[in-house]
This record gives structure tokens, sequence and C-alpha cells, in this order.
């Protein structure tokens, strides 16, 4: 047996004679670390959106915020979102919004919590100096703005230039069946959209990095 690496919980061998071509190329599937979720008060694993959110927020490698930074109670209803059962084409169900990915801490936090906001159509506002976190659904008015409000005039722009335009979304997601690499996504298109724009397909890429899920 020869030592090919050395790991925290021991020493990595391989047989030569039964890899006389070298090396074996070695995968792991592997959990994350534990989340701590504020609705319950108990730390386990999980992949829940919000919770990974959170914990990023709050971690000694993320932005280091305090609990006193958080809004808890947005990040409960976050939570909660993420967790609702989406049925299916095939009436399986699953989470609505999960995040299964690894970072290298070389990203810079902005483009981290990007990523992490991807897998939820999320939002992060910081309104009076706390973080309040925004799930992808619809959320029931509680006021109505009219233009009194306004601080100044408006400017209107006619018509946004064709670059900003787009009839259909094509990209990509981490797929499990293909070792966890980016992979398309079936296009949406919308033909309606098309007839609209002059009968032309304008695609809108996207990139979804802790999104496993082709439905999702």
């Amino acid at each position: 047996l020869n030592t090919v690496g050395v790991t925290k919980r021991g020493i990595l061998l391989w047989d030569a004679d039964a890899f006389p071509r070298g090396i074996p190329n070695i995968k792991a599937r592997v959990r994350g670390k534990k989340l701590y979720d504020p609705r319950s008060g108990l730390t386990a694993w999980s992949d829940n959106w919000a919770l990974a959110c959170r914990d990023y927020l709050t971690s000694s490698d993320g932005l280091r915020c305090t609990d006193a930074e958080l809004d808890d109670v947005a990040i409960m209803a976050a939570a909660n979102i993420a967790d609702e059962a989406v049925t299916l084409a095939d009436d399986a169900t699953e989470a609505r919004y999960t995040v299964n990915a690894a970072f290298d801490l070389g990203m810079t936090p902005r483009a981290i919590m990007e990523a992490l906001l991807s897998g939820g159509a999320g939002t992060l506002t910081w309104p009076g100096g706390v973080y309040t976190l925004h799930a992808g659904a619809y959320d029931a008015p509680t006021l109505d703005i009219d233009a009194d409000m306004l601080r100044g005039g408006l400017a209107v722009r006619a018509k946004p230039p064709k670059q900003e335009l787009y009839n259909a979304v094509r990209g990509t997601f981490i797929d499990p069946a293909q070792n966890w690499q980016p992979v398309d996504f079936p296009p949406a298109t919308n033909a309606t959209y098309e007839v609209q724009d002059g009968g032309l397909r304008l695609f809108r890429d996207m990139a979804f990095p802790v999104t496993n899920s082709s439905a999702r």
C-alpha cells in the first residue's frame, strides 16, 4: 500500500496493484455545517435557504453580524417560505428554496451573499442598521404609495434599450446527477412576449450556483 495523502482523521492509502494507472480520482458527498434555526432554537444540519443566509451573516467567515443586527422575525418568515412543499409535474414534492453549494473564501462577501440570495429569489435589506431577509414570494402590501410621497419630480424613460430587454430565460443550476457540476436547465420562453417584442426571442442568461433542482 502507498500513502497518497494525509487528512485530519488519518492516512489515506491506495493499492498500486488494484489501481495500476495511478491514484484514483476520489470523490465524496458531504453535508455542510449545522445551522441555527431561530424558529426552534436548535442547531442542526439543514439546507433551508433562509437559515443558510442567516448563518453566513453571523459566521466568522462571513459578515460577523450579531443577533441584534438581524431581523429574526423576517428570517423566520423566509425560512417558512423556503420549507414550503411545492408539487412538481410528476406529483412529487420538494422544498421551495434550498442552498447546496460550497464557496471559496477568496470570493468577496458580496459575491457569496449574492450567490446565496439567488437560491431563494431573495433580497437582503438594511433598514435601521438591521439586516432583513425577504424570500421570493408574494407579500401583501401594507400601505399605498402615491405621488405625495415622492421627494422630487419623475424621470420617465419611454423605452429601455434592446440590450436590457428579455422575453426568455436560460441558464445553469447545480445537478447532483452530473457530479454536482453546473448544467443547463430547460429554457423558459413566452410566445406572447415574443410577439410584443417584434417576433424576437431575447434571452436573459442566469446562473443559480446554489440550486440543485432544475424545477426549482
